[in-house]
């Protein structure tokens, strides 16, 4: 790991991941995955991609320790060395579109909404829903920076992830309308 992927991954250790839960349990396995990213191991990063994905984005749910994963998730896109930023930047839209387990199931499994403390088991993971996508919110900046690397993967993982987060005000919209053009020449043939 290079010092721009230490730096990118600072305070990874400061989280109390043995208290936070994901959709396997306690989320103590999230900081090496994380740092996992940040290798130059190829098949190491897939496996790593998969299991994020089933712990942190289940079946398209989110959970406890999402949201606090994706600041060291936005770091890694600034870091020099890291590779496939792209894989990065969809699965943060991915965990962007995610839901409450309870807000999508309630509807199928009715004696659970019954149940004393239903109410307050939802509220609570659309509590996590909210921090994730204002997590993610908070690392705009780094996704438009994505959009003027030379590497077009990245420019349109970017592109897909800002589409998702929302509008940005005229200054913004100027430069990422320069980007789209230059993505499209970089796209013909």
């Amino acid at each position: 790991m290079t010092k721009s992927d230490l730096e990118a991954l600072a305070g990874l250790d400061s989280v109390p991941w043995r208290n936070l839960k994901h959709a396997y349990g306690p989320a103590i396995d999230v900081p090496e995955l994380i740092r996992t990213l940040a290798s130059g191991d190829k098949k190491r990063r897939e496996e790593t991609w998969y299991t994020l994905y089933g712990n942190l984005w289940h079946q398209g749910t989110i959970y406890e320790a999402t949201s606090y994963a994706v600041p060291f998730l936005v770091r890694l896109l600034e870091a020099r060395d890291v590779c496939e930023k792209q894989q990065i930047l969809l699965y943060l839209a991915m965990l962007f579109t995610g839901r409450s387990f309870w807000d999508v199931h309630k509807s199928t499994i009715k004696s659970e909404v019954s149940k004393p403390g239903f109410e307050e088991k939802l509220n609570a993971e659309l509590e996590w829903v909210a921090a994730t996508k204002l997590a993610i919110k908070a690392g705009k900046e780094v996704y438009i920076r994505q959009l003027h690397g030379d590497a077009v993967e990245p420019k349109i993982a970017g592109a897909y992830l800002l589409g998702l987060v929302g509008e940005s005000d005229d200054e913004e919209d100027e430069r990422e309308l320069s980007v789209w053009e230059e993505i499209a020449k970089s796209c013909e043939p």
